[in-house]
């Protein structure tokens, strides 16, 4: 039996139908099935019936359905049921109709089956409320598979509610630019584990409205590679709590020019470990504001070289608590230039040791104002060409306990003692060299020859001699030359 022949059977034909016919039959013959033949079926026939023939069954085919033929059918059955409207939903959608057609096609087979068991038309609306509402069952009960067939378009007629569910399989067999029909609402009712499923071509072809829907979950659970498709738009449109999912992978895989959307509220959402996945290009595009949500902890995750990418009014906007994350590798990468958005409260919060990656070009774009953030950790940190290249206005505004103070000088150490000694007035030294005692006293001999008197003495010899003895020449001394009245020294 096949699909064919049971459309040309006649209805009556059915009422000799029994339940192991039934189960005997083929269930893509059940295509071929209307709702009059389906009322002339007895009910115990339906006892035969299974998931996968109720799942092939035409949609109006059910609108034959009585009361006692349900009551017939065997449990699990009913999960077929659902299959009727499901495929209604996809012959709808074959047929070229948009997901919310193909969701009232759907709607309509459903009350088709209601009306045959009974259900008021009021209890049927209510649950038809609540069907649209929980659309997503819909969606979920989708092969993988079968979304390869979708477009923008009808992505864009799909309802919210749908995207409930999604699964990252179901995603991953998404068309690139199907996405190019998603909105806002449609993310925020995606899954998060759904996210999975991206790519960067899917990403890049997404609205740039739609990332407005997204959380940090989403985001958490989005492939790195996938945020190769973001663009500064993106971005801009990106809630702030949705930046908490970020990691260091997902932003190493980001376009530089994508972080031109950042803005403060972003960046202090985002997870400081995130920062690692940082680079200079990346830094260059950052709007200077959005530094506004740094932290120290962020600022001591980021590679050195994305330092690389700051300048003086991003720095200005940086929080100075930010700075206590600096170290001396990423101080030596920063660009001069950057440094002339220092102020005092930045350099109190640096680490000492921060200081010992400055450099005489960053010294010099220094605001000297800067400069009263100093201590004398940071002045003991600096290289001594860093240090020397400081201005008469930048040392000025050093605070003084923070410039190094000379050692006291010791005063017998490397020869100052004998330099302070020769500053102190000379002690009188009476000694007399040998060469000028000789001189001194021929000069005091002669003096007392030439008119000594009587009663002087002669030096020359002794004083009990009776004859003249000859004294020892003395050395010459000039006339007139007489002794000196202080001692020779």
């Amino acid at each position: 039996m096949d699909a064919d022949m049971m459309t040309a059977m006649p209805p009556a034909a059915m009422q000799g139908m029994d339940a192991d016919m039934m189960a005997a039959m083929p269930p893509a013959a059940m295509q071929g099935m209307d709702a009059p033949m389906m009322n002339m079926m007895p009910p115990d026939a339906m006892g035969g019936m299974d998931a996968d023939m109720m799942g092939a069954m035409p949609a109006d085919a059910m609108g034959g359905m009585s009361n006692d033929l349900l009551a017939n059918i065997p449990d699990g059955v009913m999960d077929g049921i659902d299959g009727a409207a499901s495929a209604a939903y996809e012959a709808a959608m074959a047929d070229g109709a948009s997901p919310a057609d193909a969701f009232a096609a759907a709607a309509g087979a459903a009350q088709n089956i209601a009306t045959e068991m009974g259900v008021s038309p009021e209890a049927f609306a209510q649950g038809l409320s609540e069907a649209q509402a929980d659309f997503a069952d819909v969606m979920a009960a989708m092969p993988p598979g079968m979304m390869e067939g979708m477009t923008s378009d009808m992505m864009g007629m799909m309802p919210p509610d749908a995207m409930g569910g999604m699964d990252a399989s179901m995603m991953h067999m998404m068309p690139p630019d199907a996405m190019g029909g998603m909105n806002a609402d449609m993310m925020t009712a995606m899954p998060a584990d759904a996210m999975g499923g991206m790519n960067a071509d899917m990403m890049a072809a997404m609205p740039p409205d739609a990332m407005g829907g997204m959380n940090a979950d989403m985001m958490a659970a989005m492939p790195p590679d996938a945020m190769g498709g973001m663009n500064a738009d993106m971005m801009t449109a990106m809630p702030p709590d949705a930046m908490g999912g970020m990691d260091a992978a997902m932003m190493t895989m980001m376009p530089a020019d994508a972080m031109g959307g950042m803005n403060a509220d972003m960046m202090a959402a985002m997870p400081a470990d995130a920062m690692g996945g940082m680079n200079a290009d990346m830094m260059t595009a950052m709007p200077a504001d959005a530094m506004g949500g740094m932290n120290g902890d962020m600022m001591h995750h980021m590679p050195p070289d994305a330092m690389g990418g700051m300048d003086a009014p991003m720095m200005e906007n940086c929080p100075p608590d930010a700075m206590a994350g600096m170290d001396a590798s990423m101080m030596n990468m920063m660009p001069p230039d950057a440094m002339g958005g220092m102020n005092a409260d930045m350099m109190t919060a640096m680490p000492a040791d921060a200081m010992g990656g400055m450099t005489d070009a960053q010294i010099g774009m220094m605001p000297p104002d800067a400069m009263a953030g100093m201590n004398g950790d940071m002045m003991t940190a600096m290289p001594g060409d860093t240090m020397a290249a400081m201005s008469d206005a930048q040392m000025d505004m050093v605070p003084p306990d923070a410039v190094p103070q000379a050692a006291p000088m010791d005063m017998d150490d490397g020869g100052m003692g004998a330099l302070g000694a020769a500053l102190e007035p000379a002690a009188p030294d009476f000694a007399v060299p040998d060469t000028a005692s000789d001189a001194l006293g021929a000069a005091m001999d002669q003096a007392t020859d030439q008119g000594g008197g009587a009663g002087a003495p002669d030096m020359g010899a002794p004083p009990d001699a009776g004859v003249e003895t000859p004294v020892d020449d003395a050395p010459d001394v000039p006339d007139g030359v007489a002794p000196p009245d202080e001692p020779i020294v």
